[in-house]
């Protein structure tokens, strides 16, 4: 079997280097000498003289002449879900999948804390959700639709019948972290920071409690069920991947330490085959495991630059891993070579996130999405070309003390909203931003909507607006612009002159008003840049330098 490898691989590499002769004969006979010889001198071809030919646009005509006759393989995922990412046969196909940003939220549940743990079951009728408050509860996806649908008693009659939430289970001691639907069975698997893996009968409607609780010495913090639902892959703060069998509870792993992660886990998740498994680790590495001997076949080291990696997950195909990190950059690493293929930037424009955030693919795996920390936005790229997409504005609800009312900011409504893109493609507002920055003409970059209710007291802190945008100059114009008269006592205020400070100041969070920590790039030696320092709140505060400020009608 070796040998045979060994050859299949000689024969691979033939093949390259004949592609990479028909790429630089075709760059001479188009007339590019100056690219073939780079590529030459990149592939090391100089050697051999390449003499001008069409050979390469030839063979690629006939190629695609016959390409649709070629057939695809896929595993029993993509036969149920279609064909999903695969760089092999299509860089640039159609899709009839929205962009990220013009996802609408449906529904919203209603925990009593944080919820930071969801799945969906496999045929997409159920989704489970799991909260800091350490209750999980079971909705279903048509009365979800439903509710959210004006026209559903119309559309949906069957569907209305009774409240999205058909199960809250109550057994867990801590905030659930991870949860996963059995594939064949009415069965949800939970995992929480109380150290305990739970599976729920759900299809009873009395069960509140576990029928079969797994206990480590560890916090849980990830978990991937076996295809077959017979075994279950499970992280935890400890730095060794756990195999269980589902049916015995008994616990699998590798017996060789130094295959091991260093660090605490993060992240485990199956191939759609479960030929392997995949881990991420605070310690930066990425180990791909053999799906039945337990043993690490495979380790991407220091994935974010050895920064924590915060989340792993299989394409489709089982072909590509997708990665995210500290450093706010997600990855797609080529698992037969790898290699990292594609990384997806500029989430975490302001600086280096704090909290561990998930990647993901949208349904069809054609966008690649994952959330910005600081602008609460979701973040989008087409996940063949690494293109941005709109952003996707996720909002947040800062409660200030209980009954004073709330204060709601949300980035990034024109590109799903018509009547905020009308107003910012259509009004006097270009113009006016134009005119005070004495241009011609001006980029929009993004609009910010602050909505404080009545009796809210809490103040949005001074901030500096250069510093949360990525855009440097000082040709940066921010308009405010209120919908309902303001008195001047509650008017925006500002410090006269501070437009022409030569500082730049921390951006600060409006929720807490502590700075945000800035990402320096130390491979940039610019002598002029500007470095941030502290805003003089103090001082701003004692009055020595005049405020500014208007009533607006």
């Amino acid at each position: 079997m070796k040998e045979e490898e060994k050859k299949e691989e000689k024969h691979k590499c033939k093949t390259r280097d004949l592609m990479y002769k028909l790429i630089i004969s075709q760059l001479y006979y188009d007339g590019h000498q100056t690219f073939a010889q780079d590529l030459a001198t990149l592939v090391d071809q100089e050697a051999s003289a390449v003499a001008p030919s069409d050979r390469l646009m030839n063979v690629l005509s006939l190629g695609l002449q016959h390409e649709h006759e070629m057939e695809r393989p896929l595993n029993r995922l993509e036969y149920t879900l279609g064909p999903g990412l695969d760089l092999e046969y299509e860089t640039e196909p159609q899709t009839s999948a929205p962009e990220p940003a013009m996802y609408e939220t449906a529904y919203v549940t209603s925990h009593k804390d944080k919820c930071r743990a969801a799945a969906f079951s496999l045929d997409g009728n159920l989704v489970a959700t799991g909260s800091v408050d350490a209750s999980i509860k079971i909705l279903d996806v048509d009365r979800m639709l439903a509710k959210s649908d004006p026209d559903a008693v119309e559309l949906h009659p069957d569907a209305v019948v009774g409240h999205p939430v058909i199960r809250t289970l109550y057994d867990h001691l801590d905030e659930i972290t991870c949860l996963e639907f059995h594939p064949r069975e009415q069965i949800l698997i939970s995992g929480s920071r109380d150290t305990n893996v739970k599976m729920f009968d759900f299809s009873k409607t009395s069960a509140k409690k576990a029928f079969k609780t797994l206990t480590d010495a560890e916090q849980v913090t990830s978990m991937s069920i076996h295809p077959s639902g017979d075994f279950l892959a499970v992280a935890t703060e400890g730095p060794v991947v756990r195999f269980y069998d589902i049916n015995s509870c008994q616990c699998y792993v590798c017996p060789y330490p130094r295959e091991h992660h260093t660090g605490p886990l993060t992240c485990v998740r199956y191939s759609a085959d479960a030929r392997v498994c995949v881990s991420a680790s605070k310690d930066g590495h990425v180990k791909v495991w053999d799906g039945v001997s337990g043993r690490c076949v495979q380790t991407f080291s220091k994935c974010h630059d050895g920064m924590e990696v915060c989340s792993v997950l299989f394409s489709r195909n089982g072909k590509y891993i997708l990665s995210s990190g500290l450093d706010s950059v997600v990855k797609l690493w080529e698992l037969s070579s790898g290699r990292c293929l594609i990384a997806y930037t500029g989430a975490g424009s302001v600086g280096r996130q704090e909290h561990s955030a998930h990647a993901m693919f949208n349904h069809t795996e054609d966008f690649v999405m994952f959330p910005d920390e600081a602008t609460t936005s979701l973040c989008a790229w087409d996940a063949r070309n690494a293109q941005r997409k709109n952003l996707l504005s996720l909002g947040k609800r800062i409660q200030a003390k209980e009954g004073e009312g709330a204060y709601f900011d949300d980035y990034c409504n024109w590109s799903r909203i018509e009547e905020f893109r009308d107003y910012v493609f259509n009004s006097p507002a270009a113009f006016l931003a134009a005119t005070f920055m004495r241009s011609s003409e001006v980029s929009f970059y993004h609009e910010h909507v602050l909505n404080k209710e009545p009796g809210t007291s809490k103040r949005t802190p001074w901030h500096h607006d250069q510093a949360y945008y990525p855009i440097d100059g000082e040709k940066v114009c921010s308009l405010w612009m209120p919908v309902d008269p303001v008195p001047r006592q509650t008017c925006v205020q500002f410090v006269a002159g501070s437009h022409l400070w030569p500082s730049w100041f921390y951006p600060r969070k409006f929720a807490s008003g502590m700075n945000y920590a800035i990402k320096e790039n130390k491979e940039v030696e610019d002598k002029k840049r500007k470095c941030f320092v502290d805003l003089p709140i103090q001082d701003i505060e004692a009055g020595k330098w005049p405020l500014l400020q208007w009533e607006c009608e």
